[in-house]
């Protein structure tokens, strides 16, 4: 009988928990707007260029230049290639007009061939290789843009918006040091341009430079405190640090500022989870509920947080704003399973009240409406164990022992009946066999030892 009281609270495990995921709240990423691009809008394409359309061309250009004006870009191709089958010879300018017209009208396969034509006779074009960086991005074509826009500085197009895409293109070519240097380069020639800023700091983000990163985004908030996606970036900065109440600050202010973002509510919930401040972290993801935006793998995820910190009375708060949302009338976004889950935790706050009789029959109706609900099972079994309906709870635990997710829980479950009923020996067996089928499960050994001295003995 000694071996026995020994044995007992080593084998003894609380089942119902077998559907809990620890909630981590470091190394987290919200989402940043990516740096963008702002292509030029095409110009009057009549107006003075490097190449100039010829004398034979000007009554074209006559007849052109009111259509531009109404914006009729269909019409004036359809004059230009009239006249291109009129005659053999076309001025570099004339093809950079056409090719002009054929991105307005979004002909960008078109375009990139008329840009060529007139590289052809001009190879140092800059309003060409400019057109053609256009083409490209526009098309994701992004190592033929950056050779593009190389060609444009390098011609002397030495301006902060051709820096620019070019760190965008090198951006999307997944070389972020390149995009520091353009970016920089840029931010030299037009030191207030927020949307230059704002692609430094990405670009300074992905590769790594964090002490850079913050130091500009410290000047970009003393310019302008009241965005909220910087204070996002701030929150991400922080946790690179592992800085979570910094990041937890900043993820407050932006949703201050207007943020309501689902995915930043619910990450300064799991932050305040962390860090024990459950009322601040409740009262979002209530706010989550109210507005739809919770999923219910979201849900599952969290609400196990606060009953693993016997957070009852938050935890209940919590799981009451889901039903209320689950149970309204033509809801039918939710599936029986997912009301069995629910089920499923009123049955568990049911029993951390010591109400085994409420909990029983919560956990029989989320069996009903989901008879895969393990975690149900397990926890009916253990409810029925400390009613002493062994024979039941044995047969829900070889119910569970089918699904794959609580199978561990079921067989150390059913063992523990056999313990409580003193067979010793069934006990063992099972032990064993749960011993093979989890191999990692060393723990057991000792367990496996004591059962075997306890049979050798009564033997």
């Amino acid at each position: 009988m000694k071996y026995f009281n020994y044995f007992l609270p080593v084998l003894v495990i609380t089942a119902c928990f077998s559907f809990f995921t620890v909630v981590k709240a470091s190394n987290f990423k919200l989402k940043v707007a990516k740096p963008i691009v702002y292509l030029p809008t095409i110009g009057d394409p009549l107006e003075k260029r490097e190449a100039k359309i010829t004398p034979e061309e000007y009554p074209l250009a006559q007849q052109i230049r009111p259509l531009l004006a109404q914006e009729k870009y269909q019409e004036a191709l359809t004059v230009l290639n009239q006249y291109k089958t009129q005659t053999s010879l076309l001025s570099p300018a004339l093809y950079l007009l056409t090719a002009q017209i054929q991105m307005q009208l979004t002909q960008f396969d078109k375009a990139e061939k008329s840009y060529f034509a007139a590289l052809n006779i001009m190879p140092d074009l800059v309003r060409a290789h400019e057109g053609l960086s256009i083409v490209y991005i526009s098309l994701n074509q992004y190592k033929k843009a950056q050779s593009s826009l190389i060609k444009v500085i390098s011609l002397g197009a030495n301006n902060a918006q051709w820096y620019a895409q070019l760190a965008y293109v090198n951006i999307q070519l997944n070389s972020p040091l390149s995009a520091i240097n353009a970016y920089q380069q840029a931010l030299m020639l037009d030191p207030d341009n927020a949307s230059i800023r704002n692609g430094l700091l990405y670009a300074l983000t992905r590769s790594k430079q964090f002490e850079a990163a913050a130091s500009l985004l410290d000047q970009m908030l003393l310019d302008n405190s009241g965005k909220a996606d910087l204070w996002i970036q701030r929150a991400n900065l922080a946790s690179e640090k592992n800085d979570n109440e910094k990041a937890l600050s900043s993820i407050e202010v932006a949703i201050r500022l207007g943020n309501n973002k689902a995915e930043t509510y619910q990450l300064a919930a799991e932050i305040h989870l962390t860090q024990k401040n459950y009322s601040r972290a409740v009262i979002l993801l209530q706010s989550l509920i109210k507005t739809n935006q919770m999923s219910m793998s979201s849900f599952n995820k969290l609400l196990p947080w606060l009953i693993k910190e016997k957070q009852w009375p938050y935890a209940e708060k919590l799981l009451m704003a889901m039903k209320a949302l689950v149970d309204e009338k033509n809801n039918t976004k939710y599936s029986n399973d997912d009301k069995s889950r629910l089920l499923h935790y009123q049955g568990v706050l049911a029993s951390s009240k010591n109400n085994n009789i409420s909990a029983e029959l919560y956990f029989q109706k989320a069996i009903s409406l989901d008879p895969s609900n393990g975690d149900s099972l397990i926890s009916l079994a253990k409810v029925l164990t400390e009613l002493n309906n062994l024979a039941h709870a044995e047969l829900l635990y070889q119910r569970a022992e089918r699904f794959e997710e609580v199978k561990l829980s079921a067989m150390l479950g059913r063992a523990q009946i056999y313990i409580n009923q003193q067979a010793y020996e069934k006990a063992l067996q099972l032990l064993r066999q749960t011993r093979k089928t989890f191999p990692q499960r060393h723990d057991l050994d000792d367990n496996i030892q004591t059962l075997a001295s306890i049979v050798n003995n009564q033997a």
